[in-house]
């Protein structure tokens, strides 16, 4: 899959960006809000990986910004946050945020989420 990193932490986003690249999957990482949006247009994601809490411009801003843009083309959105409060999870929700993943997150189970998502979005 095709996967947009967008983490403000350059640290956190390395770590995932080369455990993704192991599994197969191609990357590119943005670390400000603003900067989501032109790299799921020029890279072409199928899936954006996205924190809440970044600069310029927060997960749920770029969400709807997404949502607006592409409409039901846009690519899947799996927050990747340390809001995981049940109101968290909601304005996620409401912002056009497919899933929510909380940190610290198991590695593993985000493969498995990834691999799912994969999957269920196959071309047959």
């Amino acid at each position: 899959m095709r996967i947009v990193i967008a983490e403000d932490d350059r640290d956190t986003a390395a770590t995932l960006e080369a455990l993704l690249n192991d599994e197969g999957h191609q990357t590119r990482c943005v670390h400000h809000g603003r900067d989501v949006v032109q790299a799921v247009g020029q890279f072409g994601s199928d899936l954006v990986l996205l924190d809440i809490g970044m600069p310029g411009m927060t997960g749920y801003d770029v969400a709807r910004e997404l949502r607006d843009r592409y409409g039901s083309a846009k690519p899947v959105l799996v927050a990747v946050t340390a809001y995981g409060k049940a109101v968290d999870k909601l304005m996620a929700k409401n912002a056009g945020i497919d899933y929510h993943v909380s940190k610290p997150y198991d590695p593993r189970q985000l493969l498995a989420l990834i691999g799912k998502i994969a999957e269920a979005n196959r071309p047959r």
